[in-house]
């Protein structure tokens, strides 16, 4: 009955969005958008990435070089797609940075919630799996791969190199470690 209503509230109160891309937003030459995305005002979106048909971007959000995002998805504002990892080895320099030069992947249907952040890659692909929806203040790190129909609640830490498998959901302010792997239909309660 739940989803019968949200088709309902759908119909009677659609979603507006002007298509193209706002003059207040940053579209580098090299990237290629389809002709009938929304992009708002404050968006960045920086060399060679992709975004597919029918995808909204609200306002302020970035979208780092090399970044890929499918078609009909949601980005909301704030959101920080394809920043550097964190990744730094202890020399007896101090700290030295490791250069994150993959990129980020976001298949068809996938929303993102407002300020999350999604790491691109140390050296191939962070991946968010179609149709998989995210909640605010959401970190998603570097070689993360996330499966197909995930749903992930609010203030979620996801270290880097983890494998969510499809269809898991996360409560709110679950911490996953690194290269951890959780298979597929896996529930974990809210602050895990």
């Amino acid at each position: 009955p739940r989803a019968a209503f949200g088709l309902v509230l759908q119909k009677l109160f659609p979603e507006v969005h002007p298509i193209g891309i706002h003059p207040q937003a940053f579209v580098h030459p090299t990237a290629q958008l389809a002709e009938d995305v929304h992009i708002y005002p404050g968006v960045w979106i920086g060399a060679h990435c992709t975004i597919g048909s029918g995808t909204i971007i609200f306002p302020n959000v970035v979208i780092y070089s090399f970044t890929s995002i499918g078609k009909r998805c949601r980005i909301h504002a704030g959101a920080v797609l394809g920043a550097d990892g964190f990744a730094y080895e202890a020399t007896s320099q101090g700290l030295q940075k490791i250069p994150q030069i993959g990129r980020l992947v976001i298949e068809d249907d996938v929303e993102i919630g407002a300020n999350s952040c999604s790491d691109k890659a140390f050296l191939e692909q962070t991946v968010i799996g179609q149709n998989s929806k995210i909640d605010n203040l959401v970190q998603i790190a570097h070689n993360t791969t996330i499966g197909k129909r995930v749903r992930i609640a609010s203030q979620v830490g996801i270290a880097g190199s983890a494998e969510i498998g499809d269809d898991v959901m996360l409560g709110g302010q679950v911490g996953v470690s690194d290269h951890a792997s959780i298979g597929a239909k896996a529930q974990i309660a809210a602050k895990s």
